[in-house]
């Protein structure tokens, strides 16, 4: 994996991912084919960066908080045509070739990541729920995974530590 953090065509590969993205989903949303279907909109676009932006990622922390923003608002937009819009992210960080090259965990096996099963579940847990209980929602892996009952109590942020405090909501 080559990284490109900091490189302009990185910040505008993230504009492009992080604003184009779910902009371009609103514009082909269409609640007239969807009225009294059971749709779900859901992305994993949120960042404990959103938060507390790290020293040299405040555009990144910046894109994260406006998606967080825009997730709540569309949720606002379409709940009357029971579609669900929400953005989870995980608890800790996901062991993938990315985070090890970038030294957030040692491997892909460390233990102090977050098993990529529990974002699949929380993914789950916010696509079969109904969108009354959980649309808007802003949250984390574990902490959603706990309030509902899908597993024990979890760990880290959002559990153990605060998240931007929209996923309180």
């Amino acid at each position: 994996m080559v990284s490109l953090l900091g490189s302009t065509a990185s910040k505008i590969a993230l504009r492009s991912v992080n604003g184009n993205g779910p902009n371009g989903v609103k514009a082909d949303y269409d609640p007239a084919k969807v009225a009294g279907g059971k749709v779900s909109l859901y992305w994993r676009v949120v960042s404990k960066d959103a938060a507390a932006a790290a020293r040299g990622g405040t555009c990144y922390g910046a894109e994260k908080a406006a998606l967080e923003r825009f997730t709540q608002g569309l949720a606002a937009e379409v709940y009357p045509f029971g579609v669900s819009v929400t953005a989870v992210s995980p608890s800790q960080v996901v062991p993938t070739p990315g985070t090890v090259y970038h030294r957030l965990v040692s491997s892909l096996d460390d233990p102090k990541g977050e098993a990529p099963e529990l974002m699949a579940q929380a993914a789950l847990l916010l696509a079969t729920e109904s969108y009354q209980r959980v649309s808007g929602r802003v949250t984390y892996s574990q902490q959603i995974l706990a309030e509902f009952g899908w597993r024990p109590k979890g760990r880290g942020r959002g559990v153990d530590t605060r998240g931007s405090g929209y996923s309180e909501i």
